[in-house]
């Protein structure tokens, strides 16, 4: 698990939804596959965090 995806998703699940997380991941040169695993391994181990209100316009920066 690539630590810098995990730490992402962990600061940004709570406030976005998982497909916009996702697509900010991969736009910033993270593969699909990767950005999946990740996301199903913290699934696994850690509580979610509370989804984004619905209708609610997400947009995701990643600075590395």
């Amino acid at each position: 698990m690539d630590p810098k995806i995990a730490d992402f998703i962990r600061e940004h699940r709570g406030k976005y939804t998982r497909e916009a997380i996702r697509q900010r991941l991969i736009e910033a040169g993270h593969s699909a596959q990767e950005v999946d695993w990740t996301w199903d391994r913290l699934a696994a181990t850690e509580p979610a965090a509370p989804a984004p209100p619905s209708g609610y316009r997400t947009y995701v920066w990643i600075v590395f």
